[in-house]
């Protein structure tokens, strides 16, 4: 399918030592991609965070649908920006 469950995703985002909010990151993930590994934003956005192409020279974007590249992927950037990367961000509390 699709769609992956929200348990292995959590799993992933754990072991790559995020210190999220588990229902920030479960709220972010549910308005940007609906859990959908493979969707693809009007934009160009790709994968579960949603990660815009101007990111695409910083990551392995062909590789960017992989949930624990594109998890890697939002970690950095939420590092550099902060909840604030993401357009919903308002709608779950941050």
């Amino acid at each position: 399918g699709t769609d992956i469950s929200r348990c292995t995703s959590r799993r992933t985002l754990n072991a790559l030592g995020m210190g999220w909010a588990w229902r920030i990151v479960d709220c972010l993930i549910t308005f940007e991609s609906r859990w959908n590994r493979w969707a693809v934003g009007a934009a160009g956005e790709r994968g579960l965070l949603q990660i815009h192409p101007i990111w695409a020279s910083r990551f392995d974007w062909d590789r960017m649908f992989i949930v624990e590249v594109n998890t890697a992927a939002g970690v950095h950037i939420y590092h550099l920006q902060g909840w604030r990367a993401w357009s919903v961000h308002w709608r779950c509390g941050v």
